[in-house]
């Protein structure tokens, strides 16, 4: 940081070469010598501005090739470091016809220049003996380009480039052409704005508001903050040699292992000093050390000595709460049926990373599936309907390593209407009811029948008197 020299804290871009180690901020550009290629004891610091080598005193990329030349791009052009003639030039954007608003830059393996801006798509170029841009090529919306905003260019071992763009997806140009891809294609996010190539050569994509995205030349595969990555916008994603992409944040970076796909974050609180880290700031030197732009410096990383915790995290249910009043319960209780808004609380416990625990629950008998992976420390069910449930908790430490779930089985009781003896009970008082009703109703009309059948003899015998009489 600027405390050893650097010319500032915010750090836009990190390369290397041999003993130097270069670094673009949004004041100028340092360039420090280190002893030795393993690049851990500083000789001495030389610091650019636009007093001096520099088009502009903010510088968005850097990049060099194979032997030590350094370009760096800029709001109004690049700046080319010859070191054979150990010579600065400035290629300003109006003089040589490149773009403006440079925010990426990259060399692909036949020595292409290839510069990406937020603005005016894509430029590429080759540099010619008297150190200017030649055979310069545009591509952007005007000549039917995918973007005129570009975020990230990335050349890989494969000798293809994916271009990153902010609006439309993802270009690939290879053997002469390009090719898309887009919702379409699978990539769900179309805001690549940071690509890397994993020690597999899948390819590996920083989305702005989707996750992280891997492509394996099929089909695209999606990591969020769902799976355990602490956000949805990273800055970057860098590979490393042992087989795990590191994705930079806002929060710290978060490590991700390509087979297990475990998930470990370092933050402040595991010494991750620079805490937010910047957009596609990072380098992987030659020695395999990562190095990463923060707002607070540069932090180098040292992927091999960091080692996953292996241990899960204890995991403890506190309490059951009803209506939210605490309630103490015993396992497989039994409760009313309008005791039905009930809150579990539970407890991760992991001594190597106290703060990084993350949890996944379910309700057995109403969930069907696990939450989603969540730092919340409590889960509510309302309105639950009456019957047997079990809730289930887990807890994930930063390596991604789980526990066992634990469990606390409930039973909510139906309310007395509902129980199996009152609906016994009702069917036996509604068909004696119905039995009651009807005896009555046919007593009713056998007394009916009677006094009718009783008038009409009287009513006989009353007709046979007065015939009588008449004769």
């Amino acid at each position: 940081d600027e405390s050893i020299g650097l010319v500032d804290n915010k750090v836009t871009g990190i390369s290397a070469y041999q003993n130097e180690v270069w670094i673009t901020t949004e004041e100028g550009v340092s360039r420090i010598y280190y002893h030795t290629n393993k690049l851990s004891k500083i000789d001495r610091i030389e610091n650019y501005s636009s007093n001096d080598k520099l088009i502009d005193n903010e510088v968005y990329a850097v990049v060099n090739d194979n032997d030590g030349n350094f370009y760096l791009s800029s709001m109004n052009g690049v700046v080319f470091y010859n070191r054979e003639k150990d010579r600065f030039k400035k290629l300003n954007s109006s003089e040589y016809g490149l773009s403006v608003f440079n925010i990426t830059i990259e060399i692909d393996e036949d020595k292409n220049i290839w510069l990406g801006s937020l603005t005016n798509g894509l430029v590429k170029f080759k540099m010619d003996e008297n150190d200017s841009p030649s055979d310069v090529s545009k591509f952007n919306t005007q000549n039917d380009f995918f973007s005129d905003e570009i975020w990230k260019v990335y050349s890989d071992t494969k000798g293809r480039v994916w271009v990153g763009s902010n609006d439309n997806g993802l270009a690939k140009y290879e053997n002469g052409s390009f090719s898309y891809f887009g919702i379409d294609e699978g990539l769900t996010n179309e805001r690549p704005g940071s690509i890397t190539e994993d020690i597999n050569g899948d390819i590996w994509l920083g989305t702005i508001g989707g996750g992280v995205f891997k492509y394996d030349g099929k089909m695209f595969k999606n990591y969020t903050s769902n799976d355990g990555i602490q956000a949805d916008n990273p800055y970057f994603v860098a590979a490393d040699d042992i087989g795990n992409i590191w994705i930079g944040s806002n929060k710290g970076v978060d490590r991700l292992n390509i087979d297990s796909e475990e998930i470990d974050f370092f933050g402040k609180a595991q010494g991750f000093k620079g805490v937010e880290t910047n957009q596609n700031a990072f380098f992987k030197d030659k020695n395999g050390t990562m190095w990463f732009g923060t707002i607070g410096g540069v932090m180098q990383c040292y992927p091999e000595k960091i080692k996953p915790s292996k241990a899960p995290p204890l995991i403890f249910i506190d309490g059951v709460r009803i209506y939210l009043k605490q309630t103490k319960l015993d396992k497989g209780a039994s409760l009313g049926y309008d005791e039905n808004h009930i809150t579990f609380d539970f407890t991760g416990i992991h001594y190597g990373s106290p703060n990084d625990i993350a949890f996944s629950f379910k309700l057995e008998g109403f969930d069907d599936e696990w939450s989603p992976i969540s730092r919340e420390n409590a889960a509510t069910y309302s309105n639950l309907p009456p019957g047997e449930y079990t809730f289930l908790v887990k807890a994930r430490n930063r390596s991604g390593v789980w526990s066992e779930p634990i469990d606390f089985p409930i039973i909510i009781t139906p309310p007395f209407w509902q129980a199996w003896w009152f609906r016994i009970l009702f069917v036996i008082v509604f068909i004696g009811s119905v039995f009651i009703i009807f005896r009555l109703r046919t007593r009713k009309l056998r007394k009916q029948r009677e006094l009718l059948k009783a008038k009409v003899n009287q009513r006989t015998k009353e007709l046979r008197t007065e015939k009588d009489k008449v004769e």
